[in-house]
């Protein structure tokens, strides 16, 4: 005998007549996109009656705005100082759900060094005095958490280092010239960094913050608040993409298929980077790590970028992931 909860599934992931419900998706066109992509590719979404259309907006600012605003539904976006500042100052985005952290084994950013460097910088101490580009450590980005973690891990301070603000591809480009000694670089960059010959890795982003919530997923108002059965379903859509990828990337699905999708849809189109690179973490639960992400705020609230404090109920609001799990179980 079937469970209420087995029925339900079985009614949200079958197509209704009615036309679809649409929703407005901005992405990164990054790997840790995966959960959107592959719902999309595998039918997920139009399994529950939801057509997505997705657009890329790169800034955070433009994002935070544009779902405020309603001109976006859902969006990725780096839990940094802004979107604290933002949720603190009363902007009605929720984070609903992990877009992207780094568990052990998926340190998918890290620390470069320059070629030629490897015998002299052989632990973090040994980084006094050298210059890093680390991308967006000034200005509130998780990046600057990242820094902070690395350099305690040494015993190190920010005047022992000359950190300057360079994009990754920036980065890479500053490592290869000779212009910095070491590179913050993420996915695929760190791999082609060691291929070019142009470094070698320190450390990856595991090693230095380990479960570092790098990229969360976000709801804007009119969809959690006005929209909240399609935000749920999309949830369950969401979710089922996340748990394909983590299957076929811990040895349990499809790998070929899923880095086909992965390929056809991200800026990594080489198949054969996905056996090399280092892989984001993606919680198969939706689930971010809140811990991690209360001590950042710590931390920017301490570096003077958010001005106060935000409660659980703020930071992360489970219910969507909560809903879509319990569903998912059955």
């Amino acid at each position: 005998m079937k469970t209420i909860a087995a029925v339900l599934l079985g009614c949200l992931l079958s197509v209704p007549a009615r036309a679809a419900d649409q929703v407005n998706v901005s992405v990164f066109q990054s790997v840790s996109d995966a959960g959107v992509y592959i719902a999309m590719d595998r039918g997920y979404f139009a399994a529950v009656d939801i057509d997505v259309a997705v657009t890329q907006l790169d800034a955070t600012t433009m994002v935070d705005t544009a779902l405020a605003s309603g001109q976006i539904d859902v969006a990725g976006g780096s839990p940094g100082a802004g979107v604290y500042n933002a949720i603190r100052q009363g902007v009605p985005i929720h984070i609903v759900a992990d877009k992207g952290s780094m568990p052990t084994g998926h340190g998918y950013i890290g620390l470069v060094l320059r070629h030629g460097l490897e015998s002299t910088v052989k632990q973090v101490a040994d980084l006094k005095g050298r210059r890093l580009a680390w991308p967006a450590f000034d200005v509130g980005g998780t990046n600057a958490v990242a820094l902070d973690h690395l350099l305690r891990l040494g015993g190190l301070g920010w005047a022992d280092v000359d950190p300057i603000n360079l994009t990754f591809g920036d980065s890479l480009a500053a490592l290869a010239s000779g212009g910095v000694d070491g590179a913050y670089l993420i996915e695929p960059l760190m791999t082609e960094a060691v291929s070019r010959g142009i470094g070698s890795i320190m450390l990856t982003g595991d090693k230095m913050y380990e479960n570092q919530q790098v990229a969360v997923l976000l709801y804007g108002p009119g969809f959690w608040q006005r929209r909240r059965d399609v935000a749920t379903r999309f949830m369950i859509a969401y979710l089922r993409g996340v748990r394909d990828y983590d299957d076929a990337f811990n040895g349990h699905g499809d790998r070929a298929g899923i880095v086909a999708v992965l390929a056809a849809h991200t800026s990594v189109k080489t198949i054969a980077l996905y056996d090399r690179m280092v892989m984001p973490g993606l919680d198969r639960d939706g689930r971010v790590n809140l811990a991690g992400m209360r001590e950042d705020l710590r931390w920017f609230r301490a570096a003077g970028l958010v001005g106060g404090a935000i409660d659980d109920a703020a930071l992360f609001d489970s219910s969507f992931v909560d809903a879509a799990v319990a569903l998912l179980k059955h």
